[in-house]
């Protein structure tokens, strides 16, 4: 577990990104980039299924594809055909 790394939290499915991980004696507590501490035993990896489920992340992917498919189509518009 690095900084940067996507973890969700198992008791609300809430998406966490790590800042750091503090070692203790008997806990392990991961610091996330929202100033939360969350023990380790109550996250698990982020998955792909947790990507696909991520609406921000879908819409991120749709708007790329709808903007490559727009340039494209610019692209093709534009060309000169030959006989």
């Amino acid at each position: 577990m690095k900084k940067g790394d996507k973890l969700v939290d198992k008791r609300d499915n809430t998406i966490h990104i790590v800042e750091c991980v503090d070692v203790y004696e008997t806990v392990t507590l991961v610091f996330t980039e929202e100033k939360k501490y969350v023990p380790v035993e109550n996250l698990r990896e982020f998955t792909m299924e947790d990507v696909m489920l991520d609406k921000d992340f879908v819409d991120m992917i749709k708007e790329r594809e709808k903007q490559r498919l727009r340039e494209e189509c610019l692209k093709i518009l534009n060309t000169k055909f030959e006989d």
